[in-house]
């Protein structure tokens, strides 16, 4: 599903260049379960940026369900992200004016879904993550860890081949953070894909496999 080869990443820092992914290979099976695990300024939130095609390599190879992304266009990359990776951040980025059910049904009106088809699909997704009696509540009428469960109702409304969670319990306490990791593994175990982005050796623990990120070289580990 996910194939990255000798993948390089460079930002240029006043005279400096500094490789924030240096010659990258990794892969990533449909339906694993993996934690991509690393300090602030390892090179985890760039890695974690091209898998999600919110950045592009500057060398290598990267092959998503097979089609080789480094050849995209900016609107194919859009297309890609709309339609293949469902992402939930850290910040749980919903519209504070609009009610849950509102933010949910976002993605599908970029994607120009009708009207029924839109209300059919984000109430079962509402309903996957257990929001269906808070559908019409605003963000500041729920609970951070609410918030964080629309935002993953939000990102599985696409139906995507793949869920990129970055620091997706950051923000909440131990036990709202709890209830979003068992979340996130039921959505696993129904047949998603699933990349937890963390600097938390207990969230990564959690994980089928690891992948360890350091001054921009990945590491695989076996299997825990």
């Amino acid at each position: 599903m996910i194939e990255m080869q000798n993948v390089c990443k460079y930002y240029r820092l006043g005279d400096e260049v500094v490789k924030a992914m240096d010659d990258v290979t990794l892969s990533v099976e449909k339906n694993e379960y993996v934690a991509i695990i690393g300090p602030s300024g390892s090179g985890k939130s760039t890695l974690m940026h091209t898998i999600g095609c919110l950045d592009m390599a500057d060398k290598g190879r990267y092959l998503l369900n097979g089609l080789d992304v480094t050849l995209c266009t900016e609107n194919e990359l859009a297309t890609i992200r709309a339609e293949m990776i469902g992402f939930v951040f850290q910040q749980f980025y919903l519209l504070p004016q609009m009610s849950a059910f509102e933010n949910v049904e976002m993605p599908l009106l970029y994607k120009k879904v009708s009207s029924r088809e839109r209300k059919k699909r984000v109430i079962e997704a509402l309903k996957r993550v257990g929001l269906a009696d808070r559908m019409h509540h605003r963000p500041d009428q729920l609970s951070g860890g609410q918030q964080q469960r629309v935002a993953i109702a939000r990102a599985l409304v696409v139906n995507p081949s793949v869920i990129l969670a970055d620091e997706p319990t950051g923000n909440l306490d131990s036990s709202s953070g709890e209830e979003i990791m068992r979340l996130l593994e039921e959505l696993h175990s129904q047949g998603n894909t699933l990349l937890i982005i963390t600097h938390s050796e207990r969230i990564a623990q959690r994980a089928d496999r690891r992948i360890r990120v350091h001054d921009g070289h990945v590491s695989e580990e076996a299997d825990l």
